[in-house]
């Protein structure tokens, strides 16, 4: 008999742990779903992300190279009205590269012995330096540009033409040129025309930002040799390793984007991580290419990392789990204290919800200026909702918002941001200074990214003058001239996301007996049983039934409380619902 019973204990410990295991491995699977599933994505955001970044540098490219050709263009005339004046075109040299930022020099390069009075060589250059443009006859026996790459290329093609990458003899540095031939009035070449741009100044325009912050830009010509790149030299090894991969045939390369972009990859031993190089070629000539790349570390590293944490919670979960069943498999003492210890935090949110609704103001307040009544029911023990008002100096300073979320995190933020307005406003008249210190506030260690929608306003009493700025919380209504009309609200960020935002004050002016109506999405998400909310429009019409009676801010609470009640019916309330209703007097 004993040892049946050890063999039935045996084998029920042996089915929990299997029902376990098996429990794990589904959760598992599940999760090893969602982050292929969501590493698909990303991958296809990483492609529109990539596509985009090409588009933007080929058009900042493209404007580079149209702008600089422009400007020579416009010159031409003046270049071959001044042939018989060879001093005056440095000037135009000068001239020209004034107003392109981009060139680097601008230089005209005479057939050998064009004029008999100067040089046998003879290129007036002009040269953008740190202290400005400097004229110069840069021909001779240092530099003979009749050896140079872009001179014989331009005499021989006879057409305007990009020559480059090449490396400049004159001034030591990897330059791509513009040129075009000068043509006398027998119809002879006399000479080439061209406009220098500096390759790391252009490669410096590139990188000036990018999508990832490791990600950078590279210009390569049709055939794949490097133009430009950054100017980091701890990338200049990583940047021959990428050209050599986009010249490489035998890399793998996949056509997105109809056939616009080319995408490769490889691995970077030295980094320890793969590189995902997105490249394509600009439509109009030069059929220069554009390449971005980006690190997968970068792009996938806070899924992987994720995917590690949810892993090692899934493992905890089911830790824990196990160590519930072995604890109720040893003792039915041990569920009774689980049951109590269960009914301990239920008192303790209990608990919570009662500090948390002491924090609130009195829900009515009249004096001889205003009259206000405010409400909240949260939808669990504690919720995310909140409203403040009080007055100082003769100012009654106000808010109501909603936290993301809901139950203990959102009521905590909500406790926090409670404060913090209080703080903020005990010594403070600015909104714009009150509202950017609590977003800076509760920005600071917000690693879950719990953000709040807040209205806040600052009526003075005397005037009826209203300050107001609203932070992506629901715009309010108010009653004047015998109508409810909605209050317009610039668009603002919640707090709580950006510790930069900047936002925007508002004004308007309230007449004696209007009324000032706000509350949270609980009202206008309110849902019935088959799921349909209350809506703006039913909020309208609830509002409308007040209109043109004296009524009190608390009757105003009261009936739309009582329409949304019918409305929702036996449905369970899904969120918070915060009303507050502001009588100036």
């Amino acid at each position: 008999m004993i040892g049946r019973d050890k063999f039935i204990l045996s084998f029920r410990g042996r089915r929990r742990l299997l029902i376990v295991v098996i429990a794990v491995v589904l959760v598992e699977l599940l999760s090893a779903a969602q982050y292929y599933f969501t590493h698909n994505l990303m991958e296809q955001e990483l492609d529109k992300r990539a596509e985009m970044e090409l588009t933007t540098k080929a058009i900042i490219t493209k404007g580079i190279f149209e702008n600089s050709e422009r400007f020579l263009k416009s010159h031409i005339m003046e270049v071959k009205r001044n042939l018989v004046h060879p001093d005056s075109l440095v000037g135009i040299m000068a001239w020209t590269l004034k107003y392109s930022p981009h060139l680097k020099g601008c230089g005209i390069a005479f057939n050998p012995g064009y004029y008999k009075d100067k040089e046998y060589l003879y290129e007036p250059y002009a040269l953008r330096t740190d202290s400005g443009i400097q004229c110069l006859q840069v021909a001779g026996e240092r530099f003979d540009y009749t050896k140079d790459g872009f001179y014989r290329y331009i005499q021989e093609k006879k057409a305007n033409s990009w020559v480059g990458p090449y490396e400049d003899a004159y001034l030591k540095r990897k330059l791509v040129s513009y040129a075009m031939p000068i043509y006398a009035d027998h119809g002879d070449t006399v000479a080439v025309l061209g406009i220098d741009i500096d390759t790391q100044n252009l490669g410096d325009t590139l990188n000036s930002r990018h999508i990832y912050p490791s990600s950078f830009d590279l210009l390569l010509t049709e055939k794949g040799e490097l133009i430009s790149g950054p100017s980091d030299p701890d990338l200049q090894k990583k940047v021959a390793e990428v050209v050599d991969v986009i010249n490489d045939s035998t890399f793998k390369k996949t056509w997105i984007k109809e056939g616009r972009v080319c995408v490769t990859t490889y691995y970077d031993k030295e980094a320890g991580d793969e590189l995902s190089i997105f490249y394509a070629s600009m439509k109009e000539q030069p059929h220069w290419q554009i390449a971005v790349v980006c690190y997968d570390d970068e792009v996938y590293g806070s899924l992987f990392k994720l995917r590690i944490r949810l892993l090692l919670l899934s493992l905890l979960a089911f830790g824990i789990l196990l160590y519930i069943l072995g604890r109720f498999a040893r003792s039915e003492e041990e569920l009774k204290r689980t049951t109590l210890e269960e009914e301990r935090i239920a008192g303790e949110l209990r608990a919570a919800s009662q500090i948390q609704q002491s924090m609130l103001p009195r829900s009515h307040l009249r004096t001889d200026d205003v009259d206000i009544c405010g409400s909240l029911v949260p939808a669990r023990e504690v919720g995310g909702d909140l409203f403040d008002y009080f007055i100082r100096d003769e100012k009654l300073f106000f808010c109501i918002g909603d936290v993301s979320g809901k139950g203990a995190p959102s009521a905590m933020l909500m406790g926090v941001v409670h404060s913090l307005f209080r703080a903020f406003t005990a010594h403070e008249n600015d909104l714009v200074k009150i509202m950017q210190a609590i977003n800076i506030a509760s920005c600071r260690g917000n690693d879950s990214n719990m953000f709040v929608t807040l209205f806040m306003g600052v009526l003075d009493l005397p005037t009826g003058h209203l300050r107001y700025c609203n932070a992506g919380h629901e715009r309010p209504f108010v009653f004047e001239n015998g109508k409810w009309e909605i209050v317009e609200c610039s668009s603002n960020l919640p707090i709580g996301l950006f510790d930069d935002m900047r936002y925007v004050v508002q004004d308007m002016q309230l007449p004696p007996d209007s009324i000032l109506f706000l509350y949270t999405d609980g009202l206008t998400e309110a849902k019935n049983k088959e799921r349909k909310q209350f809506g703006m429009k039913r909020t309208q019409d609830a509002l409308d039934a007040c209109a043109g009676q004296q009524i009190s801010p608390q009757e105003i609470l009261a009936s739309v409380s009582k329409e949304v009640h019918q409305f929702v019916g036996d449905a369970e309330q899904s969120d918070d619902l915060t009303m507050l209703a502001i009588c100036y007097i």
